[in-house]
C-alpha cells in the first residue's frame, strides 16, 4: 500500500536548495505550503498518484473555508505546480494523479497591491542619527552605529532583507563605493553606496571590530547582534519595528518597505526603470514595473490638487459620502 500525502517534498526542496539555489526563506515557504497540503491528501487517504481534479477542487474549497486569503491559497497551488514539474522535468516520473490534475486549477485573481514605503522625509528621520532618543533608552554606542550603518546600507543599495542579513566583510571594499550581494538564484550583482552610508558602515566597523573581540567571538558576517551572532532576518525585522515606533510613523513597514522606498525615489528622480532593474536584482521588468504604478498616482494626486478640474472633481466626490 502506498503511503499516504505528497511523499517527494524532502527529494524537491532538496533540489530546489542545492541545484536551483533558492533561498532558505523560499525553501521555508515551500514546505510550509506543501506540508500543509500533504496533511489535508494524507487525511482524504490520497497521495500523488490518486490526487485528481476533484480532490484539487476540494483542497481549494477547504483552503477558502478556512479564510486563507487568495494571495496565500495562490502560492500553495504554486507550491503544488512546482512540486509536479520537478518530477516530470528532472526526475522524468510523472505523479500521475497530480500532474494531470494540477495544471487544470487557475491561480485566484487578486488585487494588485501597492508596495509600502517611506516618503524622504519621513526615510529621513529613520536614517537621522537618534529618533525619538528617549525610546532608544540605554542602547551601546555600537548598537547605536550598528542601526545608523544598516538602515543607511539597505536605502543606499535597495537590497533585500535576506541579502542584507547574509552581508560579510568580503562584500564591501573600503577603497570603492560599492558592494557586492548574492540575490535570488545566488546571482553576484554589485550595488552602490552613498557618501553616508559609507561613513556610517566604515564607523561601525570600527565598533564592531572592538565588540566582537570583547566577546571573544570571530566570523565574517557584516552584521552582529547583541551576542555577537550573525543578524537574521528577524533581528533586521524586530530592530525596524523597534525604530518606526520611535518614529511614531503610522505604517506597517517591513524591512522590505526601505527597498521599495529606494526604488520609488530613484525613480521618481529620473532613474531609468531598465536601471533600477538591475539595481534590484529583478529577473523580469514587469517585477520592477510596480514602481512605475506609485509614479502614476503620485501624478494622479499632482493632477487633482493643481489642475482646476481634478479640484473640482474632488470636491463633488467629497460631496457625494
Amino acid at each position: 500500500m502506498r503511503e499516504q500525502g505528497l511523499v517527494g517534498i524532502e527529494d524537491y526542496l532538496d533540489y530546489s536548495k542545492h541545484i536551483r539555489k533558492q533561498s532558505e526563506h523560499t525553501i521555508n515557504a515551500y514546505k510550509r505550503d506543501l506540508d500543509a497540503a500533504s496533511q489535508w491528501f494524507a487525511d482524504q487517504e490520497l497521495n500523488d498518484f490518486t490526487i485528481g481534479h476533484r480532490d484539487l477542487r476540494a483542497y481549494l474549497a477547504f483552503c477558502t473555508n478556512r479564510g486563507l486569503s487568495p494571495r496565500t491559497i495562490n502560492r500553495r497551488f504554486s507550491a503544488l505546480r512546482s512540486y509536479s514539474r520537478y518530477w516530470v522535468r528532472v526526475r522524468g516520473r510523472a505523479k500521475a494523479g497530480l500532474d494531470a490534475a494540477v495544471g487544470l486549477i487557475r491561480s485566484i485573481r487578486t488585487k494588485k497591491r501597492l508596495p509600502e514605503f517611506l516618503f524622504p522625509k519621513e526615510m529621513e528621520t529613520l536614517l537621522s542619527e537618534n529618533p525619538a532618543a528617549e525610546s532608544r533608552g540605554t542602547q551601546p554606542p555600537w548598537m547605536q552605529s550598528r542601526d545608523n550603518a544598516l538602515w543607511e546600507i539597505m536605502y543606499s543599495t535597495g537590497c533585500r532583507v535576506s541579502e542584507t542579513a547574509a552581508m560579510t566583510l568580503g562584500s564591501f571594499n573600503s577603497g570603492t563605493s560599492r558592494m557586492k550581494v548574492l540575490g535570488k538564484g545566488q546571482k553576484q550583482r554589485f550595488v552602490f553606496l552613498g557618501q553616508p552610508a559609507r561613513a556610517a558602515l566604515e564607523e561601525y566597523l570600527v565598533y564592531r571590530r572592538a565588540f566582537l573581540r570583547r566577546m571573544r567571538v570571530d566570523h565574517d558576517y557584516l552584521w552582529v547582534n547583541n551576542h555577537g551572532n550573525p543578524l537574521s532576518v528577524r533581528g533586521i525585522q524586530y530592530l525596524l519595528e523597534k525604530r518606526l515606533q520611535g518614529m511614531n510613523v503610522q505604517k506597517h513597514l517591513s524591512p522590505h518597505g526601505i527597498r521599495h522606498s529606494f526604488a520609488t525615489h530613484i525613480l521618481n528622480n529620473g532613474a531609468d526603470i531598465r536601471v533600477v532593474q538591475e539595481l534590484l536584482g529583478h529577473k523580469n521588468l514587469s517585477t520592477t514595473q510596480v514602481y512605475t504604478h506609485l509614479n502614476l498616482n503620485r501624478l494622479r494626486d499632482t493632477y487633482n490638487q493643481a489642475h482646476p478640474h481634478g479640484q473640482r472633481r474632488e470636491r463633488k466626490d467629497h460631496g457625494k459620502t
